[in-house]
């Protein structure tokens, strides 16, 4: 009691107050699924604001019933206490601000019984958590390719079911994956109802450059581990999947999303000079590649995925977001090699320089000439040579401007790129 006061004390004192990304996400689902006034309430206080808030951090905790707080967020060591507790305090704290300085009352209409129907609620997050967590496992090779097939899934249900590679027609575009064990593996969720069976997935880096971002340049920090987009058929378990990587050193995505640039999450709280990850993925020449959430941008030079796309300066070869096997590389034109000398057979006509036309030498491209009449008169008159138009059509290029290419004739794509090995588009 005698801490929670201190920190009641400090609340009312410095107002600071910063969910960590965990507890953050435990509101926001207690918020959606259950329309729970008090988790609505204390997300307009912490918001997840990382970049201003720095006073006091609150995070979740695995203790049944229990939260973390702590004032210095750069320590490890934090003091737990009932979430209850922590909830009654905060609010105390801002009733004391708001009659102080005369404001809006976020908990006005907040009572005790609300405040325990949150706590049985958290508390349930809390248990899910702690009883999925035998569920997971983590598969490599030819398991991922297996899990990855829609077949394998409970149900169809969440972003799981609407996976645009879960198709088994797909399964031969995940070699990327498959191929290279060292630095990929996949966490997967089984269901508890039929263990052979998931209910979640998530591809798991292993090994990964991580750079920060010093203006236009990247500098390297260390290398780590990075959970890619998590997958599941319910809301509810991606916190199973965000646990776990708490407690096995990874990195993950604060979103859900396929965007290469976000922010990236370590042991609950953003990690700023996590920006830019890089994977090394082997010598494998791979002719089928899945469409990749994070890590999309493909250098073959150096064999490495990343979500940069200008790694160290260098423009990436190809971007891995089409979902028939594809990429989209720019180096060619779907797949093939493209004649240097010339634009799809084509290159522009020496004779009269790509124009198509050069001047009448009659008229000197005027269209028209002065010539004396029967009566000793002057008179303007279309040219006869040009029609009138000033210009003749080049015999050369039939006024196209343009001929057969003399280096490939109109075989300009007969071979397939050097670097995406005809994928491309």
């Amino acid at each position: 009691m005698r801490k929670l006061k201190t920190y009641e004390l400090f609340m009312m004192n410095e107002m600071h107050l910063i969910f960590e990304q965990d507890f953050f996400d435990t509101l926001q689902l207690i918020s959606k699924k259950h329309q729970d006034r008090v988790a609505a309430a204390l997300m307009k206080l912490g918001g997840g604001d990382f970049e201003k808030l720095r006073q006091t951090y609150i995070g979740f905790s695995r203790e049944l019933g229990k939260a973390s707080f702590t004032n210095h967020p750069e320590s490890d060591k934090k003091q737990l206490a009932n979430i209850g507790k922590i909830v009654n305090s905060i609010i105390k704290a801002v009733r004391h601000w708001v009659d102080e300085h005369h404001l809006d009352d976020p908990f006005m209409d907040i009572t005790e019984e609300d405040v325990y129907i949150f706590v049985t609620r958290y508390k349930g997050e809390q248990q899910l958590a702690m009883d999925m967590k035998k569920y997971l496992e983590v598969v490599d090779g030819e398991d991922i390719r297996k899990f990855y097939n829609t077949n394998n899934y409970y149900n169809l249900e969440g972003d799981l079911g609407k996976s645009c590679m879960r198709h088994a027609h797909k399964s031969d575009f995940l070699d990327i994956y498959t191929n290279n064990p060292d630095v990929c593996k996949m966490l997967i969720l089984k269901s508890p109802e039929d263990q052979n069976l998931i209910v979640g997935r998530a591809i798991l880096w292993t090994d990964a450059a991580i750079y920060s971002n010093m203006g236009y340049q990247m500098k390297y920090e260390k290398q780590g581990k990075l959970m890619d987009r998590i997958y599941t058929n319910e809301e509810s378990l991606v916190n199973v999947f965000k646990n776990w990587a708490n407690d096995n050193d990874y990195h993950y995505k604060e979103n859900q999303d396929n965007d290469a640039h976000f922010t990236a999450i370590y042991e609950g709280r953003e990690d700023e000079s996590a920006k830019y990850f890089t994977v090394e993925v082997g010598s494998d020449h791979y002719s089928q590649w899945p469409y990749m959430d994070t890590l999309k941008y493909f250098f073959k030079d150096n064999m490495i995925i990343s979500n940069n796309d200008g790694y160290f300066g260098t423009e990436y070869d190809m971007e891995l977001e089409e979902m028939d096997g594809s990429c989209d590389c720019v180096h060619c034109d779907g797949g093939h090699k493209l004649c240097p000398d010339c634009n799809k057979g084509m290159q522009e006509c020496g004779d009269c320089e790509g124009q198509g036309n050069w001047n009448c030498g009659t008229c000197d491209g005027e269209g028209s000439l002065e010539i004396e009449n029967g009566e000793g008169e002057t008179e303007e008159v279309d040219c006869e040579e040009c029609g009138g138009r000033g210009t003749m059509d080049c015999e050369y290029c039939n006024g196209d401007g343009q001929v057969e290419c003399s280096t490939c004739g109109t075989n300009f794509d007969s071979e397939s790129c050097d670097y995406c090995e005809g994928t491309g588009k």
